[in-house]
């Protein structure tokens, strides 16, 4: 045998045998990956999608003088597109989730249980609480985090967080 050749028949097995290991390791890692996220997709993504359209001033944008809930598309919160709360429209979605939960759910596309909560973030003092907030530890919950601002009693704007939990 020859010095100095590198590509003899020992070098040649030894990076197949590399290359089939770091396939099998590469497709292994993928699949495990995928399937945890899978677990998840359904409930983070529903609570995002929920939080970016209560910050909308909703369908059609005054649905809080409407009647009934066939007459509301989608709950806004917000004036106009900003993060600024409208304490009206936030009153009248506290009082379709009070009364009917799973057609204001259904209007918000809900992809399973869920809960508003609205607090004032210097103090933690809380604003609202809106749907069913009976989840406990063992159960899995997705949770959005928004930052809104909103008029307190005095007429000042403060600064709050609002946070949708969807969960199962």
């Amino acid at each position: 045998m020859l010095k100095g050749q590198y590509f003899s028949f020992d070098a040649v097995v030894a990076t197949v045998i590399m290359a089939v290991a770091m396939a099998s390791l590469m497709g292994y890692w993928y699949g495990a990956q995928q399937a945890a996220e899978s677990r998840m997709l359904p409930l983070h993504p529903g609570a995002m999608r929920m939080a970016e359209s209560l910050l909308s001033p909703g369908v059609p944008s005054g649905w809080q003088s409407a009647s009934s809930l066939n007459d509301v598309k989608q709950f806004g919160i917000a004036s106009g597109f900003s993060n600024q709360i409208n304490r009206s429209k936030l009153d009248k979605l506290d009082y379709w989730i009070a009364n009917n939960y799973a057609g204001s759910g259904k209007i918000m596309r809900a992809p399973a249980e869920y809960c508003i909560l609205l607090e004032y973030t210097e103090d933690n003092l809380p604003i609202k609480r809106m749907g069913n907030c009976t989840y406990d530890s063992g159960r899995e919950v997705a949770v959005a985090h928004r930052g809104v601002s909103i008029q307190d009693s005095s007429g000042k704007m403060r600064p709050a967080r609002m946070r949708v939990f969807v969960w199962r």
